[in-house]
């Protein structure tokens, strides 16, 4: 198993999540959810202090739900914001033997994370690094009400926080189809596989093959 990292990205409602614990099983490795990374960096910062990294939280939240071009400024936001802590991630499990492969799934991850070219570029610790140690894979949705049903079928929150809100559903779900749609169009600039996340049955072995990592499950310890 040559590869460190494998990324797992694709607007929110796309099955990233369901997908990369499937993966983590099949390949027995562990997985890391970006929303993890950005929750424990919102809890020592402000929106003052960073802005972008609180887009959907507090007095923020209301300006960023206003229309579904500023949702995607939002997302865009906090993921630019969000990369060098996954840089970080991903150099440490590449560099430490021990520490073993991972994968990285979440709406905060950009698709040029998937290109060990531009890595290279804008981190000089990725110089030496072979172009087969990272794998990325986007997951589109092209349905739109789809996409805002699997978004709201899941049952968070408590209906009044920003978002959840039913007026804030629509601009939403709007907001995370064109996000969507604008990681399909970088993904094929850098070189990232996309596939549809639908039919969910399937998904795994459609990933598998993207991945080019069908039969390549780690042995049990």
């Amino acid at each position: 198993m040559p590869w460190k990292i494998l990324l797992i990205g694709g607007s929110t409602g796309t099955g990233k999540t369901r997908l990369a614990q499937e993966l983590g099983r099949e390949l027995r490795v562990s997985v890391l959810q970006v929303d993890d990374l950005r929750l424990g960096l919102q809890a020592i910062t402000t929106e003052t202090s960073h802005p972008a990294l609180h887009s959907f939280t507090g007095a923020s939240a209301e300006k960023t739900l206003n229309n579904p071009e500023s949702i995607v400024e939002g997302y865009l936001s906090v993921a630019e914001i969000m990369e060098p802590a996954v840089r970080a991630v991903m150099s440490h499990h590449i560099d430490v033997a021990d520490t073993g492969p991972l994968i990285i799934e979440g709406d905060g991850i950009l698709p040029r994370l998937g290109s060990v070219e531009y890595l290279r570029q804008v981190d000089s610790w990725f110089q030496n690094v072979a172009d087969d140690t990272v794998r990325s894979l986007f997951l589109v949705e092209e349905d739109l009400q789809q996409l805002r049903a699997n978004m709201y079928g899941r049952a968070r929150g408590d209906g009044n926080a920003p978002g959840d809100r039913e007026g804030d559903r629509s601009i939403l779900s709007q907001g995370g189809w064109r996000l969507g749609q604008k990681f399909k169009i970088d993904a094929g600039t850098y070189s990232v596989p996309v596939i549809l996340s639908r039919p969910f049955d399937g998904l795994l072995q459609r990933a598998l093959d993207a991945l080019g990592l069908r039969g390549q499950s780690r042995p049990r310890a």
